[in-house]
């Protein structure tokens, strides 16, 4: 199962051998390259050291006995991590026999060990780890009403000594609001109150390693708005116009639930007409019953969600046409009792 990798190169002659190997150092370089734009993007690897299938092997059609593993590749990664380690720990790396040689007739054989290639990046990444600044990942703040937000953030590395986070209005995060987080473990959280309802926020997570500050990306997010539930007006028999007040920015729109039952549990949905000098805004309710009782709530929604107002109630005029038939029958009682004493 450690059977090595072999490169095998047919020589024709001195010229043509030299010919190969610098066909061989163009290609290693090119690959190499990838490697590197990969490599960065990885930063700190994570384990991941390309190897593929180390423990399985192949037969070639001549006879080779092939490990799964890339030599460019791994070759990148090693000398990668011994330059981002270099002149802040020493290691001592041993490579084994990696690339070797010997020429069999006509044939050069190159192999390496791709076993001794894996345990000598793994190793490189225990050191990598104690010397390389932390990684931070903000994560999406999950929006919790009109005021409050929770913010969460991970890190990689180790040697952590603070966490937390900066926030405030400014996409920059000028004057930023510092808010450190007990402890150093990842994940981290913190939860915000006693925002502006309505606004939109900026949030980055932040690791300290010593004097050393990393940072995650700077995140964009957005409160709830605000709204009140107003006292109506015009209210007639049949007729009601019910009112709100929002307190946001960017409301994507606004009205009122009402209904007959007091859990608006009938409730009908109708937009409200928005007056953007003042944030106010107004329903006329149309077909209603007289003397009802009727109950409603005001509603705001923006793109972090929707906010609701308290539930009011209001009642509708109702007929005097009973109180007038009490007036007079009233008067014909006290004519009769007139004619009678006449």
């Amino acid at each position: 199962m450690n059977e090595p990798t072999f490169l095998h190169l047919r020589l024709l002659d001195e010229r043509s051998k030299q010919s190969l190997f610098s066909a061989l150092a163009v290609v290693i370089s090119f690959s190499t390259g990838n490697v590197q734009a990969q490599l960065d993007e990885q930063v700190p690897y994570q384990g991941d050291t390309l190897l593929t299938n180390p423990n399985q092997f192949r037969v070639t059609s001549a006879g080779d006995v092939l490990m799964d593993c890339d030599w460019p590749a791994m070759m990148a990664m090693i000398r990668d991590l011994e330059e981002r380690i270099a002149g802040e720990t020493e290691t001592d790396t041993t490579y084994g026999v990696y690339v070797s040689g010997g020429i069999n007739g006509n044939d050069l054989n190159m192999w390496y060990d791709c076993l001794v290639l894996r345990d000598s990046i793994l190793a490189l990444q225990v050191a990598y780890g104690e010397v390389l600044s932390p990684r931070v990942t903000t994560s999406a703040p999950s929006i919790l009403s009109d005021t409050s937000a929770a913010l969460s953030a991970t890190f990689t590395g180790s040697g952590v000594t603070a966490v937390g986070f900066n926030w405030g209005t400014d996409e920059n995060l000028a004057g930023a609001t510092n808010a450190p987080v007990a402890g150093t473990a990842s994940p981290f959280s913190d939860t915000l109150s006693s925002l502006l309802p309505g606004t939109a926020y900026y949030v980055s997570a932040y690791a300290a390693k010593g004097t050393e500050m990393s940072r995650g990306d700077t995140l964009a997010f957005l409160t709830k708005p605000a709204v009140v539930s107003d006292s109506t007006s015009a209210v007639s028999y049949t007729t009601a116009r019910i009112h709100g007040t929002l307190t946001a920015d960017s409301i994507t729109s606004q009205g009122f639930k009402w209904g007959t039952m007091a859990d608006l549990s009938d409730a009908v949905d109708s937009t409200g007409t928005l007056n953007v000098a003042d944030s106010s805004f107004h329903a006329d309710l149309t077909g209603l019953s007289e003397g009802d009782t009727l109950y409603f709530l005001a509603y705001a929604t923006n793109a972090s969600g929707t906010t609701y107002g308290d539930t009011l109630s209001f009642s509708t005029l109702a007929s005097n046409k009973i109180l007038s038939t009490s007036v007079s029958l009233n008067v014909t009682h006290f004519q009769s009792n007139l004619e009678q004493k006449i």
